[in-house]
């Protein structure tokens, strides 16, 4: 999953997006914004990222709304605000989903209604697993459901690899812009393919 093991790194990224936001050029788009908040993780293989994906769907992003904060149970105070976005399923190629899916990420120093101003047009596939409790002995967070509708699951990324776009003829990683690609297909369509032969497959064949 994206969860860094320290929030420190991500709050000294979210900090430093928010200073450039605060001048007179703001992010092209909302994945240019998700992009500058990146987080580290542990590289996994296309097959491991299918499998601990509770839902993967294609489609768009309808909407953006501010969500909880995440912090330090204890210590120095590093707040990090987090953004849900709202996602029109177009296919549902694993998992159950309704008419929205509800994802959270990094929201940093911008705010939803800036946010929802820089929607990106494109066909999407998204990646992603249900959100755990912050709340631990490391770490604390405020009302986990702002931003969700009533009785709505809050997703977040499987991994900074499981956000794709189609452009050009070509599938893009949106948020990782790194030659190292999850799947090979030039579609969402070919992806799908690939998602599901990888869905079939026996455990200890897959790559």
């Amino acid at each position: 999953m994206i969860r860094t093991a320290s929030l420190l790194l991500i709050a000294a990224t979210a900090c430093s997006t928010a200073e450039r936001d605060s001048g007179t050029t703001p992010p092209r788009s909302l994945l240019d914004y998700l992009r500058s908040s990146q987080a580290e993780e542990i590289p996994r293989s296309a097959a491991q990222i299918v499998d601990d994906s509770d839902v993967i769907v294609t489609g768009t992003v309808a909407a953006v709304a501010e969500g909880r904060t995440v912090d330090f149970a204890e210590g120095p105070s590093h707040p990090i605000p987090m953004a849900v976005l709202e996602v029109t399923p177009t296919e549902a190629v694993k998992g159950e989903v309704g008419p929205s899916v509800y994802f959270e990420y990094i929201r940093g120093g911008a705010s939803a209604e800036m946010l929802s101003k820089r929607l990106p047009q494109e066909q999407l596939m998204f990646f992603l697993h249900e959100s755990l409790n912050w709340d631990s002995a490391t770490y604390k967070s405020d009302d986990r459901s702002r931003g969700l509708p009533d009785g709505a699951t809050l997703y977040e990324l499987t991994s900074q690899r499981g956000l794709l776009m189609e452009s050009n003829g070509r599938v893009t990683q949106a948020l990782d812009p790194s030659d190292q690609q999850l799947f090979s297909g030039a579609t969402l369509d070919d992806v799908i393919g690939e998602v599901q032969d990888l869905m079939i497959a026996e455990p200890s064949s897959t790559p």
